[in-house]
């Protein structure tokens, strides 16, 4: 377990006295301030949480910062030797104001959302203090947190931090990953004496070349987005077959003897009544992806590569599977090979066809389902009335396949298939990650 600081740079007397005393004037209008938004999991835009954050922020005309971006374009050579950030295009310098009055705070967080989000370009933070007089507050310090990375590679926030103290007319720079705060401002002079606020300018160097991944779509969306602008390989989008001998004796015989070792699987949306158990078998899936590659490439009249064997998956007693398609980029060409099974009742798997007719599928142990799993909704909506139900799962994609999420939204939006999206495409960062001001 290692423990690395958050390399930072501060620089005082970053501007001149004119210019000091024209932001001053600036600030000095409360009629351009308003409060400060975090974004939450599953929001489409920014709302204010006083649990989280409490400042104001200005967004004031572009010419203002003029005095800041010859400085900050100048120094960005020195600031990624001296802060140890790779070399990236220098894009657009963002900057905006942001006043702390008494208890306002900001909760440990960092400058860049989530992949999908805008502010993954972030690369270097800047905070630039100034007073309107001798200060008459305490707090407001920028903590930044050391990262601790433990045995297994995870980098999580360590217990150490450095305290950066708000200095008039002073910068600190950072990289837009550090974790950081702002602590609670508490005034301690005359109330609406000047001198009561903790001012500052805050922004981020943004890398020009960086782009965006493609955006995780709801399941109905991806559905209706998969079926109208990706290609079918077969008639139906699914058949039943029997699994070769050979196949099915040896998962039969991985079954019997690893299943006493199976463990939950992890958490997944689509398993609402509770996760299945799940038994490794990553050291031998290559024999049976390729062991069943070419029955796989003949009912899909492709040439096909292997890009998962995940199981072995079983499920119990009362477990179902709500409706839902397969990962576009990797799953396309698949099949559920049935080992076993221990139940009650018969427990069918419901699929609905390339021309949207549901069909259900009864597996009897020894055989397959060949399916377009990304394009044919499946689900298991009955719970199932047993103890067990054990089957491994194979994906394929085509030689030299290229679709991904992104690409289908890039066709809809060619074909102005609008309707198709959602009304916010990219999801909401976490809470504390894109958008934040200190």
């Amino acid at each position: 377990m290692t423990v690395r600081p958050v390399p930072h740079l501060v620089v005082e007397g970053f501007l001149s006295d004119d210019e000091h005393a024209e932001l001053l004037q600036i600030a000095s209008d409360d009629g351009l301030f308003a409060p400060a938004h975090v974004t939450h999991p599953g929001a489409n835009k920014g709302t204010t949480d006083d649990r989280f954050r409490r400042a104001t922020v200005a967004d004031v005309a572009p010419e203002v910062f003029d005095i800041f971006e010859d400085k900050l374009t100048a120094l960005l050579p020195h600031l990624r030797r001296e802060i140890g950030i790779d070399r990236f295009a220098a894009g657009r310098i963002e900057r905006q104001i942001t006043a702390y009055r008494d208890g306002d705070f900001f909760r440990p967080h960092t400058d860049v959302g989530d992949p999908y989000a805008e502010s993954a370009a972030r690369r270097l933070s800047y905070v630039y203090y100034f007073n309107d007089a001798k200060r008459g507050y305490e707090g407001g310090e920028l903590v930044l947190f050391d990262e601790e990375t433990t045995d297994d590679g995870a980098i999580e926030r360590a217990e150490s931090f450095v305290v950066i103290e708000p200095v008039d007319n002073s910068i600190v720079f950072f990289p837009s990953t550090a974790l950081h705060e702002v602590r609670p401002v508490t005034v301690t002079g005359e109330p609406g004496a000047l001198g009561n606020t903790r001012y500052t300018v805050t922004g981020w160097f943004r890398d020009r070349d960086h782009v965006r991944p493609a955006p995780p779509l709801d399941r109905p969306t991806r559905t209706a987005l998969t079926q109208r602008y990706t290609p079918s390989f077969t008639d139906t989008g699914f058949k039943k077959i029997t699994t070769p001998a050979a196949v099915h004796r040896t998962l039969r015989a991985v079954y019997e003897q690893r299943s006493p070792q199976a463990q939950p699987e992890s958490p997944d949306v689509h398993m609402p009544t509770g996760r299945p158990d799940f038994v490794s078998i990553d050291d031998i899936s290559g024999q049976f992806q390729f062991a069943l590659q070419s029955i796989h490439e003949e009912w899909a009249g492709v040439e096909l590569e292997p890009t998962a064997a995940y199981g072995l998956r079983i499920y119990r007693a009362g477990q179902t599977l709500l409706p839902h398609t397969d990962r576009l980029s990797t799953h396309v060409i698949s099949s559920i090979v049935h080992i076993a099974h221990d139940t009650v009742d018969p427990w069918p798997l419901s699929i609905t066809d390339l021309d949207g007719n549901e069909h259900e599928v009864l597996l009897e142990e020894g055989e397959m389902l060949l399916y377009e799993s990304a394009r044919c909704p499946h689900a298991r909506p009955t719970p199932l009335n047993g103890n067990a139900y054990c089957s491994l799962f194979i994906h394929y994609k085509p030689i030299d396949w290229d679709l991904t999420e992104w690409s289908l939204v890039e066709r809809a939006q060619a074909d102005e298939a609008l309707d198709l999206l959602p009304e916010a495409l990219w999801p909401a960062p976490r809470v504390g990650d894109a958008n934040q001001t200190d």
